[in-house]
């Protein structure tokens, strides 16, 4: 009997329900719609979804999550990618006659890829772990080969060294400024792990060396970002070779340059890095500080081994006199 507060003929009650069982079945309603708020409804719910549920026997139930969830995140960046163009940046090219029908497909796909993207920002972005201690809570999930290489590409450059999918440089929403730290923590996490040290000790030396190869496509990552900076502690973020040919070839890719005439500029590769860091290449300037970092540490090396020399010498004189 229904309680005093639900009346008996309440059009719920006579409603059969139930609830998306697992990811697949989430993924058989997605091909399965047609309107674009079963899209929304279903992009809300994602990731509330179980990743797996019993019925499928095919795999272990943990594995089966595993595999659900890295697909989950990926499906989701897909769909995210480009939330941050304009609704007809998302017309068919056959739909460009009809851009100004009430009804724009342009701006129904525009609404799914911001949802996605707000999604992601919620449920994969998003650190949960407050204890500064601890790993941010999506490491394990980045550290899946799959995951990683569709972060690195939906976080990718565009030919004006920016990162069109981290939205409003100047500007960020709460879901933008999640993006953003999500960004630069796993750009530090590139260079932070250590051997014997790795938060997930089962996957051993093939992820710290997943995320060591990475490393250029990181540096690309903190120039998008604007937090290329963060190389200038080059203790704790040490360049190899192949970041730091990635820092240089950023520096000298063709670029604006002022020219001799006045208020005229030439679209050509830079002569030198000093010549790119002059015409705003973040990149050129990062390189110029290291360069002088390293050579101010290689002259107190010198000195201090000079120092240690003297010393030495004249410990040995002062030996030799108190033998005589």
């Amino acid at each position: 009997m229904a309680s005093y507060l639900v009346r008996e003929d309440h059009p719920l009650l006579a409603m059969e329900l139930t609830q998306i069982s697992d990811w697949l079945e989430w993924r058989q309603l997605w091909q399965r719609a047609m309107y674009v708020e079963q899209y929304m409804g279903l992009l809300h719910c994602g990731f509330d979804v179980p990743a797996a549920g019993p019925g499928c026997q095919t795999r272990p139930l943990q594995e089966r999550m595993r595999i659900n969830h890295i697909d989950r995140i990926c499906f989701y960046l897909e769909l995210a990618d480009g939330w941050y163009g304009s609704d007809s940046d998302f017309l068919r090219p056959q739909e460009q006659a009809s851009f100004n029908r009430s009804v724009h497909p342009g701006s129904m796909r525009a609404e799914l890829a911001r949802k996605a993207f707000a999604m992601l920002s919620q449920h994969f972005f998003r650190n949960t772990n407050t204890d500064r201690g601890d790993q941010p809570s999506w490491t394990e999930l980045v550290a899946e080969e799959k995951v990683l290489e569709k972060v690195i590409w939906f976080f990718r450059l565009d030919e004006y060294e920016r990162i069109p999918n981290l939205g409003h440089p100047n500007k960020p929403n709460v879901h933008e400024q999640r993006a953003r730290e999500f960004v630069v923590e796993l750009c530090k996490l590139g260079w932070t792990i250590r051997r014997n040290r790795w938060p997930l000790p089962d996957y051993g030396d093939e992820v710290i060396d997943r995320f060591v190869t990475a490393r250029p496509h990181f540096v690309e990552m903190l120039i998008g970002s604007r937090h290329i900076d963060l190389l200038l502690d080059h203790l704790r973020y040490p360049l190899d070779e192949a970041s730091w040919q990635k820092l240089e070839a950023l520096a000298l890719k063709e670029r604006r340059l002022r020219t001799s005439e006045l208020h005229r500029v030439s679209m050509r590769v830079p002569d030198s890095v000093e010549e790119a860091a002059a015409n705003g290449s973040e990149a050129a300037l990062v390189l110029i500080v290291l360069r002088a970092l390293w050579a101010e540490e290689e002259r107190l090396s010198a000195l201090q081994a000079a120092v240690q020399q003297e010393r030495e010498a004249k410990r040995r004189i002062n030996e030799l006199h108190s033998g005589g």
